[in-house]
């Protein structure tokens, strides 16, 4: 395991949301779709795998939902000195806001 700044966290889970919502849109788009009367269903079939394509949302979800509590825990548990008073950042970034 490697230390990253909460930054780099928050951009991975913005990729990875991305990710996502991209395989989310083509599994939508895929899953139907029409063919004229005669025409040939293999040739116009998207080519689409509903396992592996459940595999992978499960597995960006996972990832996801590990890295938001990764942030949690460490804006619960991270203690920010100022003025002879420490805060949590959770509790500064309430006060911020």
């Amino acid at each position: 395991m490697r230390k990253v700044s909460p930054a780099e966290v928050a951009k991975r889970i913005s990729a990875l949301r991305e990710e996502l919502n991209d395989l989310l849109r083509f599994e939508r788009e895929s899953y139907q779709y029409k063919c004229v009367l005669g025409e040939d269903k293999e040739s116009v079939r998207p080519s689409y795998d509903y396992e592996a394509t459940n595999r992978r949302i499960d597995e960006l979800t996972g990832e996801i939902r590990k890295l938001r509590h990764a942030m949690n825990v460490f804006n619960t548990n991270t203690l920010v000195h100022s003025k002879s008073v420490y805060y949590f950042i959770e509790f500064i970034c309430i006060l911020i806001f």
